[in-house]
């Protein structure tokens, strides 16, 4: 389909669709990152049921508020549950555990072993560019 001269309000349309959308969007994505937040929060059940509230009932000031109240606080609990993940030397030693209780065998733990490995290693390796200077 070929735009003509005189498209230029569909144009624009489309435009103003497509910035609709991707501020929809970020919005769905914020409103479901707070929601989130509150559940995993260690607070008592009464403040989670307030702000869960809060963002239904009034989901502007309820989002800008928790973000401006508690922003600081989901930064540091996302760091907390990243720190508290077991890193590949956890994971193979829990792998060993479990080879030396015999609910395992040698060749899974190899298996366990590797995959560890291997996303550990694909996880930190940067990424390679071809080099075209030969």
């Amino acid at each position: 389909m070929a735009f003509a001269v005189d498209d230029g309000p569909l144009v624009l349309e489309l435009v103003w669709v497509a910035l609709i959308l991707v501020v929809v969007g970020v919005w769905c994505w914020l409103v479901v990152l707070v929601l989130g937040d509150v559940i995993r929060r260690d607070s008592p059940g009464a403040a989670k049921a307030s702000w869960t509230v809060f963002l239904v009932f009034f989901p502007y000031v309820g989002l800008l508020s928790y973000l401006a109240t508690q922003g600081s606080g989901m930064v540091e609990r996302r760091r907390a549950r990243e720190a508290a993940r077991p890193g590949p030397a956890d994971q193979i030693a829990a792998a060993k555990r479990l080879l030396d209780s015999g609910a395992i065998t040698a060749p899974e733990y190899e298996v366990l072993k590797r995959d560890v490995l291997c996303a550990e290693h694909h996880k930190r390796r940067p990424a390679q560019r071809p080099d075209h200077r030969t």
